[in-house]
Order: C-alpha cells, then structure tokens, then sequence
C-alpha cells in the first residue's frame, strides 16, 4: 500500500484507539478516496485495528486491481448488508464506528440489521483528519488551481459586450471538462448588480459597458479541488467601487497574514471582521470568511465568527473575504493557502488586484 494512504490510516486508527474486532466505516466517496484512492459511486470501506478492505460491486473489478495500493476488495453479491454480515463473522469484528454526519439514518438502520455486530456514532469530531495534506494531496491540489488559473484566463480573453453569463459559465464547464477531471462545484458567473449574490445562479443577463464580473469556480484532479474567486471591471469603475475592493483586498491580505497553525479559526475571522468594522461595512459581510480544502471542498477547519476549530498545520485553506452591496455590486477575492511544516505559502498565483478589462 503507498505510503501516504498508510499514514493517512495510521492516523485515523491512532485517533480512535481502535481495538482488536474493532473498526471504522465510511462509505462516502470522498473519504474512502482520500483513504484507499478508490474513487467509485459505490465505495464502503472497513478499517479494522489491522486491515483494511473495500466493499463494492463486480463494475469496478478493473478499477480495484488498477489501484496502485494493494487494498484487499470484497464483491457485493446480493446485498452490502449480507456481504459485511459474514466478513465481520470470519474476521471475529464485533464494533464499528462511523461518523453521524457523513451517513443517512436509512444506511445506519441498514447497518444495525447485523445483530452481532454494535454499530457506535463517533462522539468527536474527526473531520481534521481528512483535511490533512501530504506531498500527494499537495502536488494534486496544485494541478488543480493551475489549471483554474489557466482557465481564467482563457475566459478574460472571451469577455466582451453582449455576452450572458449562462454563456461565460457554459465556457467555463467545457473548458474545465476539456483540461481537469471534473468541476469542484457548479461555476458562479455574474454581472452587474447581481454581483451582490453571494452565491446566485447564473442567468441570460447580457454584459454592458461599466459592469463588474464575479467568477467563483474550481476544478478537480484526482478527487482533490481548487477554489477561485475574481471580481473584476469591465469598463471604467467607480471611485467608490474601486475603494470597496480596496478594502476586500486589504481584509484578504490581514486573513492571510493571520492564518496560523495552532490558531482558532474564529480569531482569524475575527481579524477581518474588525477590519470591516473601521470602515462601518462589516454588516455587508454575510458569510464565513474561509475553509479547508482538500478531498471536500469546504473542509476543516471553518473560518467563521462561532467556529470553536482549531487550525492545525498541514492544511489547505481557501480564505474569500467579500462585501455585498444590494442592488449595487458585490465583491469577492479568494486565496488558497498551504500551511506545511510550520510554512505558509499562497498557492493562488493570478494577481489579487483589480482586473480592469
């Protein structure tokens, strides 16, 4: 098995002091990828204090022998329920447990269907876990926010007068199926006053002169995500435009500057809020001020005002400040951000400063 799916396990099972006839289920695709690399629809995974094992259906008999880590698989033959029954039967397992949040009441009523066998609710949050980088994850996310970058700049070259946002996201869907394996997340495009949508769905609004532009979109390679976000001008902008996103751009600088290992989240959101504050526009920001990004788009830790999360190092986070002005404008600037090995670097290469097109 390679050595970092190893160490990611070895993490795991340390942090939940597993036993012997004792393991941990999931069977969310993001987590069973970021632990085995298995990436299917139909992915269990059991991680016993000494093995681990992949429960799926014969579809995916290539892709398992494909994995370059040499997890053992079992084939769903009538049902997962029966198939699981008789693995923890020969294997002497008499306790899983699973993270509540991650699965449906159905799958755990499902579960708890095998009698000898005590289905428990993880109490703690293990989340962390998932949002730890190594080398793999690391180069994986770097692949991804390059292409991002690469294709935000094919789109700059695309803007002009008349066109809609449905037809710069419809761009943007084919150029990130064109290069990367898949989008993180359904690509946001607006113009105009509808910038002061945090998260609005794109629609036939044409482009006109003295509009801005926000894009917010990623890409994913290998099951890890990027996450960018640009507000930009596409004509002459106002004083007070280019002011607002001068004090975006100022409160993106401060997160970054705050962002440490070891810290509370909320402290860092905390730092932006004061700083919005100064200028009397801190109730214009409506939203987290960031998260960690990984195998899950909006990973540990949250950047929030009520986050109690600690931020370890070894993590990705993706910090977006903005402001929204209602049936004026709104401006959003995103950064992803590697803490490692008590380092910080900005992974997001494209300039944070106004786009003026």
């Amino acid at each position: 098995m390679k050595d970092f799916y190893q160490r990611r396990i070895s993490i795991l099972r340390d942090e939940l002091s597993l036993n012997n006839g004792e393991g941990f289920f999931s069977s969310t695709r993001e987590d069973v990828l970021f632990l085995s690399g298995f990436n299917s629809s139909n992915s269990n995974l059991l991680i016993t204090n000494k093995s681990e094992i992949i429960f799926t259906d014969k579809r995916y008999t290539q892709q398992i022998k494909e994995l370059d880590n040499q997890i053992k698989a079992e084939f769903i033959e009538n049902n997962f329920t029966d198939t699981l029954r008789k693995y923890c039967d020969e294997h002497n397992i008499h306790t899983i447990y699973f993270e509540p949040s991650k699965i449906s009441v159905q799958k755990v009523s499902e579960l708890r269907k095998i009698r000898k066998v005590k289905f428990k609710p993880i109490r703690k949050d293990i989340s962390f876990i998932f949002a730890l980088q190594d080398e793999y994850s690391i180069n994986q996310t770097k692949k991804a926010i390059k292409l991002t970058e690469e294709i935000f700049k094919k789109i700059l070259d695309n803007i002009k007068e008349g066109i809609s946002e449905k037809d710069i996201k419809a761009e943007l869907k084919y150029l990130i199926y064109k290069s990367a394996d898949g989008e993180a997340f359904d690509p946001i495009v607006l113009f105009g006053k509808r910038t002061a949508f945090p998260h609005g769905v794109s629609n036939n609004n044409r482009l006109k002169v003295n509009m801005p532009i926000l894009i917010d979109f990623g890409v994913n390679v290998k099951g890890y995500n990027s996450d960018f976000t640009r507000t930009f001008f596409f004509g002459k902008p106002s004083d007070e435009f280019k002011k607002k996103y001068e004090i975006v751009l100022s409160a993106l600088r401060i997160g970054i500057e705050n962002l440490e290992a070891n810290k509370k989240a909320q402290d860092v959101a905390i730092s932006v809020i004061k700083f919005f504050e100064r200028f009397n526009v801190d109730k214009n920001f409506t939203h987290a001020l960031g998260h960690g990004l990984g195998v899950y788009l909006h990973n540990f830790p949250r950047l929030a005002l009520r986050s109690n999360q600690i931020i370890p190092d070894n993590i990705i986070v993706a910090i977006e400040p903005a402001l929204y002005f209602e049936k004026k404008f709104g401006i959003r600037i995103e950064q992803d951000i590697l803490l490692y090995k008590g380092k910080k670097e900005i992974l997001t290469k494209t300039t944070d400063e106004l786009i003026v097109l």
